[in-house]
């Protein structure tokens, strides 16, 4: 188990393509190694179908980042052509979600990535994976980095989660 490498109060997070790294990094260590080091994820604002999702596709040229067009030129420089683009280890949605620690996600309506977050929460509850989804009205994608009181509590609410995984310390 995790613990033997002291590993037991580990928490994986990121936002944007980290926390598409952060659960593709899981999965990897879950599939390839038989280990789970993580008492949970916080993945924020992630991009997990690099084929697009619908709120993706239909997002345009919104002024707000990503635009359709930007995330259409990141899934061609990183495909390349060659993956398929529901291939679990590029589109982490279409992955088997069984076995996963506790995860929150934490997403804006404003951000294109807004289905992404909805349907991995889906998919990670229908695997029986313990999941908080938190859609912030009005959020951009990682509206966590900006000073705004919106910001403040999404941030609150993840230390409040890291509480209850961790304890009170």
């Amino acid at each position: 188990g995790a613990s033997q490498y002291g590993w037991d109060a580990f928490a994986l997070t990121g936002e944007s393509a980290g926390a598409t790294l952060a659960l593709t990094t899981a999965l990897r260590l879950r599939d390839k190694h038989g280990m789970i080091p993580f008492k949970a994820l916080v993945l924020l604002s992630g991009w997990y179908d690099i084929g697009l999702t619908p709120s993706a596709r239909l997002w345009g040229e919104e002024v707000l980042f990503p635009t359709t067009r930007d995330l259409q030129m990141f899934r061609r420089h990183f495909l390349l052509g060659e993956e398929n683009a529901e291939d679990p280890a590029v589109s982490p949605l279409y992955a088997r979600l069984e076995g996963l620690p506790p995860t929150l996600l934490s997403v804006g309506t404003e951000d294109p990535l807004l289905d992404d977050t909805c349907f991995l929460a889906s998919r990670l509850k229908s695997a029986e994976v313990e999941t908080s989804l938190e859609v912030y009205p009005h959020g951009c994608h990682v509206f966590q980095s900006f000073d705004l009181a919106l910001a403040k509590l999404s941030t609150q609410r993840i230390d409040s989660f890291f509480r209850t995984k961790f304890g009170s310390t």
